[in-house]
């Protein structure tokens, strides 16, 4: 089976395509026909549909934190909740400290809470996108920008891993690679360790355990042989203090790392990013068996 990701050059109205073929083994193949019923499927659709990072030139760090603000107020109009000051310096501390916000005030997306609920659509819409923003802030760090494509569906299909699928995960994460996007709440290990996050308390820090449809495209160096290296020094430092919090990082339960699930079907991978250099919108996805 074969993936296409039609994406959209909204200036130039051409759509270029993008194959994907789901490595053959538990987890490519789990996720391939859980993307599989999500294309079918009439209660599914493609969500934040400009989740394309480093591929155009849209955006900049000044605009993601000019929109960001706009969020806070459409937010805070309604409720003044998110405390929050732009005055000072920005950076990945900031970032780490805003998610606080999101992740209390969007919830579970199967449990949401009693806050998020009675939120009028517009201000649900701004707490999605402040989500969104935060992430796009988080492609500039200090290793250079990352360029890759989130792709989501409302009403997407899921389920819990087996444990088989969960030891699939590794930190051999290499440019062209499709991988299982995180798709429950909280946050996972390489994650607190890359954003060095001391705001996401206990609770959030959860390994990856469920599998769904919604994936990224990976077209930069995730993690490079030092960070690796610093990540499992982390992973090591930290053990006990895991463990505390029930995640025992010798369990080949725990899903460390990233979920590989396919790769894109290229000869030149820099080529190819410098020919759909431009898209904007991710316009649909199809497939061949």
């Amino acid at each position: 089976m074969i993936f296409h990701l039609h994406l959209l050059n909204e200036d130039t109205n051409q759509v270029h395509i993008l194959d994907l073929e789901p490595y053959d083994n538990i987890l490519g193949n789990a996720w391939s026909s859980l993307l599989k019923q999500a294309i079918n499927s009439n209660n599914c659709w493609l969500v934040e549909t400009d989740r394309i990072y480093h591929l155009n030139n849209v955006w900049s760090k000044e605009k993601i934190i000019s929109r960001m603000k706009e969020c806070v107020d459409i937010v805070n109009t309604y409720d003044d909740i998110i405390d929050v000051q732009f005055d000072g310096e920005i950076n990945q501390e900031l970032m780490n400290y805003l998610h606080t916000f999101f992740e209390r005030l969007r919830g579970k997306d199967e449990n949401p809470p009693e806050w998020y609920i009675n939120a009028p659509r517009k201000v649900k819409d701004a707490v999605s996108e402040f989500n969104v923003l935060i992430h796009r802030y988080e492609t500039y760090d200090n290793v250079g920008q990352h360029a890759k494509i989130t792709v989501g569906y409302k009403h997407r299909p899921t389920r819990e891993m087996t444990i088989e699928e969960k030891k699939c995960f590794n930190l051999d994460l290499k440019p062209g690679e499709v991988y299982l996007k995180y798709c429950h709440k909280g946050k996972d290990l390489l994650d607190v360790f890359k954003d060095k996050d001391d705001h996401v308390g206990d609770e959030n820090i959860l390994p990856q355990h469920r599998i769904s449809s919604d994936f990224n495209l990976n077209f930069s160096w995730f993690l490079n042989q030092s960070r690796k290296e610093d990540f499992i020094k982390w992973l090591s430092d930290n053990k006990e203090y895991l463990k505390s919090i029930n995640i025992d990082i010798d369990d080949p339960s725990i899903t460390i790392g990233k979920g590989a699930v396919g790769k894109i079907v290229t000869d030149n991978l820099e080529e190819l990013q410098q020919i759909i250099f431009g898209v904007t919108k991710i316009h649909d996805i199809t497939y061949t068996e």
